[in-house]
Parts: structure tokens; C-alpha cells; sequence
């Protein structure tokens, strides 16, 4: 392999000094501005620490390195810098920058190797098991499996057939590095979104490194391979209070909505996430207070390599399993609309209740192991909820919504059921960005309509409530409940 890397190396170092000779105005010759290669410009380390080398390739043997802090060792050996790190003895991951620099003729070229090395104790999200959603708090580090699809059940597609086309496990031989592709709070401010998830994440022995910053909210986390495509991303939920769970129907309902970082009226940041039908990966509710009844979307996010792309997004023209499964995975900032007008599905280009009535998020009482799919968005230990959740589906809508109290502080509270508070955050529609914040609310429920390509959506509004069927491309939130 370093053969191959070295020339590489070697070919590109020919071509950019090719391109970079000057020619002298007293005709003396051309002079060679200095050029310069290294094999990587990231290095990682495990907690247990290692050696690791880089590959240095310059037009002149005049090129000097230094590097910054002191728990990494660095030595020279031909064209080759050697970095040694120890075991990790401290609670954080460690950062450092080598920089390398070729000098000729008082002209100089650089470049910098960020290096890293995960703590010792980094608290292990997946110890419970794995999932597509970690719940962590401000200010401590974190790792989790990033080998894993989901909750890694093998029966977990429905009937997509995604696991037979693409796999239950991430290819670790094509995993590169680690992504923050964004992290936000649920008002307009950089600077606080921008320090939800502190410093970078790392990728290094089929772990995922990460530390929080000051400010709770929201962010994901893919892991790429060597061309920078998306392999599977997660989404972590900085939340400092504690979750609880109470009884309705013979469920334990989460006390928030999926994302929220509480269930207080009126409060913005009990709006929580938003999310296809099916898909893994949340979308931002409107940023704007209650009160003003805005749907302006929150795209206000810190640091973060991905782009949001939400209006107008047709999917790809599929008509077969896995359909846009394997696409909507490698763009999960990407809202997709419906492909043709009347079809209202992400996941498929062509309106036919057996391509679309897939379990996507998991039949509702299916058989042992079979509850919850690799595609659920909730987090270890909770599950999207069937319909019967909410209760008795036969109820007509005015009966239906008396089990409701009235429209108060931009949502209702279910009296009928565990008494918590539902809020009226709004949905994403197709191709109309977000719409109905502060007046009404949509849930998200595994059921499907039989015989028809939409699935059953709990529906609030100030003189309704009621189950209704929903396209799944709308945008709308998940009450988790336990498995």
C-alpha cells in the first residue's frame, strides 16, 4: 500500500512542479518554486496510542516540520515523519497540528496534518445497544459502534429488501472518517449552535469519537469513506434533562417530542425534530417563536460540512426495492418531494400500495425481534409507536378529540391518555418548506393504510383531533415510545 501511496505521490509531485518553474527575467534558467505532498492530512489515534507514519514528497530536501502540543512525537527517517502517541491519560480527546514546510529561493509551501487521539473513558453510547439516535449531555466525551446499521436487527428493513441489496453492516474496509454534517438549537443564533458538538468528530477503529460543547440541541454525524459519500449517519440529541416515560394504552410514552430539549408550553425547543415517513435522519422545525406564528425555517446551523436542501428535491424515477432507500442514506440533509404529482412518497416513483406498504419503521406488533426496523429515528430502548398508541381507532374524530384538552400555549394536552403536552409544531410540507407552526401537529405511527401507499398520522389542531393517513413525504414529529 505504500508503494502504491509513494507513487502517487511521486506523479503528482512531477506535475506540480512542472507547473510551478519560473523562467528568470536575466535568462539564467528557470527557478524551481518549491512543491510539496504528504500522504494524509489527518492522523488518528486510538486511546491505547501507536505509531502511525506519513509520506512526505518535495522538490527539495529543505523541508522542516513542527508540531503542536506535546502528547504526540514526531521523528524524520528519509522522506518519512514517524508519529508516536502514548495511551490516553486524561478524559478528552487530544488535538495537535503538524505542519510541514518546503523552502527554495526564499519561496516556502506548507501544509498541516491535523492529529487526534480518543480518551480513555469515553463513555459508550452503544453499551445498551445500538441506534440510529444517542442522547448525551452538555460538556463530556462520547464514542459509539459506527459498524452497526441502526439497532442492527436483521429482520429490520420490512419488506424494502435494503439489508439483502446493501448490507445490516457498515463496511468498515471503505470507512475513511468521521462528518459533522450539522448541529443546531432551535433559535436563529450561530453562536450557540455552533457549539453543540465541540472541536470535530473522529472515526478510528470502528468507533465514533465526539465531545459536546456548552450548548444543548441537535446534530449529525456520518461516517464517510475515502471520496467523501456517506456510509450512515446519526443523529445525537444534546439534552441535559433527564427523559422520562409515562403509561397510555399499554405504552410508555416518551415526555417530549424526538429531539426536544423539553415539553414546555410555549418553548421553542419543545418543537423537537421532523422526519419522512420511514427515513432516519431529522429535519428542523421553524426557529421562530410561537407567538409570531412564523414558518420561517431554522437553517441557522453551526459548524458542519452538509448543505440543506429542503424544496422541491424530486427523488430518484425507482420502482423496485430498495427504491430511494440507498440515495436518501447518502443525502441526509435532503428533503425529497414526491416524484410524479398525486404518488406523495419519497421512497418510491410510482403510486402502488404493495411497493409502498413496507414496515419501513417496523410492523406494529410483529413477531419477537421484529418491532423495530434499522430505520427507526428514535434512540436505544424507544420505537416509533403504532396508531392503536393513541388509542381506539374505530372512535369517530368528535369523540376522538374529546380524549383532548383544548388549544392552549401553541399545542393540547391529552387528557385522554398520559396528560402530556402536545405541541403544535408545524410539518414540512411537499415542496412547500414548513407550514402550520403554532396551529397544528402531526405524529408520525408505523401503521400503514392497508391497501393504500400513505400510513396513519395523528393529527392536532385547535377544534380537532383525530388518526388520519398522511403521504410519506411530509415532514412531521415522532412521540417515541419503549420497546
Amino acid at each position: 500500500m505504500k508503494k502504491i501511496i509513494y507513487s502517487v505521490l511521486v506523479l503528482l509531485l512531477f506535475a506540480m512542479t512542472a507547473c510551478t518553474e519560473n523562467k528568470d527575467i536575466y535568462g539564467e534558467g528557470p527557478v524551481m518554486a518549491p512543491a510539496l505532498s504528504v500522504s494524509s492530512v489527518k492522523v488518528i489515534f486510538g486511546p491505547d496510542g501507536g505509531r502511525k507514519e506519513i509520506i512526505v514528497l518535495s522538490n527539495t530536501e529543505d523541508w522542516t516540520y513542527e508540531t503542536t502540543g506535546s502528547w504526540a512525537t514526531v521523528t524524520r527517517e528519509g522522506d518519512v515523519l514517524i508519529i508516536r502517541a502514548e495511551a490516553n491519560a486524561v478524559s478528552e480527546i487530544l488535538t495537535a497540528t503538524l505542519t510541514v514546510v518546503a523552502q527554495q529561493e526564499g519561496n516556502a509551501v506548507e501544509e498541516h496534518i491535523l492529529l487526534a487521539q480518543a480518551p480513555y473513558n469515553a463513555q459508550n453510547l452503544s453499551a445498551d445497544g445500538t441506534a440510529n439516535c444517542y442522547i448525551v449531555s452538555t460538556g463530556n466525551t462520547y464514542r459509539f459502534d459506527a459498524t452497526v446499521k441502526g439497532n442492527g436487527n436483521e429482520l429490520g428493513d420490512g419488506t424494502s429488501g435494503y439489508i439483502e441489496t446493501c448490507g445490516l453492516q457498515i463496511d468498515t474496509l471503505k470507512a475513511a472518517y468521521a462528518d459533522l454534517l450539522w448541529e443546531s438549537t432551535f433559535e436563529f443564533n450561530r453562536s450557540s449552535c455552533a457549539n453543540v458538538i465541540q472541536d470535530i468528530p473522529y472515526y478510528d477503529n470502528g468507533n465514533i469519537y465526539f465531545s459536546t460543547g456548552t450548548y444543548q440541541g441537535n446534530a449529525v454525524i456520518a461516517l464517510k469513506d475515502g471520496a467523501g459519500n456517506i456510509l450512515w449517519s446519526w443523529h445525537i440529541w444534546v439534552c441535559n434533562e433527564p427523559i422520562e416515560a409515562s403509561a397510555a394504552n399499554g405504552y410508555e410514552f416518551m415526555d417530549r417530542n424526538l429531539g426536544a430539549l423539553n415539553n414546555t408550553p410555549g418553548d421553542v425547543n419543545n418543537r423537537g425534530l421532523l422526519y419522512q415517513w420511514g427515513r432516519k435522519d431529522p429535519f428542523l422545525p421553524s426557529g421562530s417563536s410561537y407567538a409570531s406564528k412564523q414558518n420561517e425555517a431554522n437553517r441557522q446551523v453551526g459548524d458542519g460540512s452538509g448543505k440543506w436542501i429542503v424544496e422541491g428535491q424530486a427523488p430518484l424515477p425507482v420502482s423496485t426495492a430498495p427504491g430511494n432507500i440507498p440515495h436518501s442514506i447518502q443525502h441526509p440533509m435532503t428533503f425529497f418531494g414526491s416524484y410524479t404529482s398525486g404518488v406523495y412518497s419519497w421512497y418510491m416513483a410510482i403510486k402502488n400500495s404493495l411497493a409502498c406498504n413496507n414496515d419501513l419503521w417496523g410492523k406494529d406488533e410483529n413477531a419477537e425481534g421484529r418491532r423495530k426496523s434499522i430505520f427507526d429515528p428514535c434512540p436505544v430502548g424507544y420505537r416509533v409507536p403504532p396508531a392503536q398508541a393513541f388509542g381506539d381507532l374505530n372512535q369517530t374524530e368528535t369523540e376522538y378529540a374529546a380524549n383532548w384538552g383544548k388549544a392552549e400555549s401553541f399545542g393540547r394536552y391529552w387528557t385522554g391518555g398520559n396528560g402530556d403536552f402536545f405541541p403544535f409544531s408545524g410539518m414540512i410540507f411537499i415542496f412547500d418548506g414548513i407550514n402550520d407552526t403554532g396551529t397544528r401537529a402531526y405524529y408520525w405511527t408505523t401503521t400503514m393504510v392497508p391497501d393504500d401507499v400513505y400510513s396513519r398520522n395523528l393529527y392536532l389542531a385547535s377544534g380537532r383531533a383525530a388518526i388520519f393517513r398522511a403521504g410519506h413525504a411530509y415532514g412531521c414529529n415522532v412521540r417515541c415510545v419503549k420497546e
